[in-house]
């Protein structure tokens, strides 16, 4: 009776993360359900990734970066757009990256991160880590995100903004700047 019940759970599992049914284990639908259930603090996971990427750029012996509230809403505002249209772009609306830094007076960007991601990045790897800690392994692993990350300049600022959609999307925006 057992089995049965697990084939079934594993079934009706399966159809509701049918995008990924190929790729996730049976334990790893658990653990995905599990974090679909559980609370998203935003603030948290920010937090812990800039407690992260410090750390990191501490390894490479470059500057801390200083968290800065402007920033984290220049952040916000492109991950928003991003849930909100479903998408992950460095663009806003009709402006381009280049366009939304020129247009933005309050501080000098110099790059950005976009990240749009599902909550199976969290269990992929046969255990649960942290939202901050996928969403930075995911740029670290990519070169050009990557290097973002290691800019090598004093007196960096950074903004981050990490949210969730009403399903298992993740949407993630850094940007640097002075």
């Amino acid at each position: 009776m057992k089995n049965i019940l697990s084939i079934l759970f594993f079934f009706v599992c399966t159809f509701l993360y049918s995008q990924y049914s190929d790729t996730l284990t049976i334990s790893q639908v658990e653990k995905l359900d599990s974090l679909r259930k559980t609370t998203f603090n935003s603030v948290t996971i920010e937090d812990e990734f800039f407690d992260i990427i410090n750390e990191y750029r501490s390894k490479n012996n470059l500057s801390i970066l200083v968290r800065d509230s402007v920033l984290d809403g220049f952040a916000k505002k492109q991950s928003e757009y991003m849930r909100s249209n479903k998408i992950c772009s460095h663009k806003y609306m009709s402006m381009t990256f280049k366009d939304r830094v020129n247009g933005f007076k309050k501080a000098q960007i110099i790059c950005e991160n976009a990240l749009k991601s599902s909550y199976t990045f969290c269990v992929l790897k046969d255990d649960v880590v942290g939202f901050a800690e996928n969403v930075f392994d995911l740029w670290k692993n990519s070169p050009g995100h990557n290097s973002n990350m290691l800019y090598s300049d004093k007196n960096l600022k950074i903004g981050v903004s990490i949210i969730k959609d009403d399903k298992y999307g993740i949407y993630a925006v850094m940007v640097i700047g002075k």
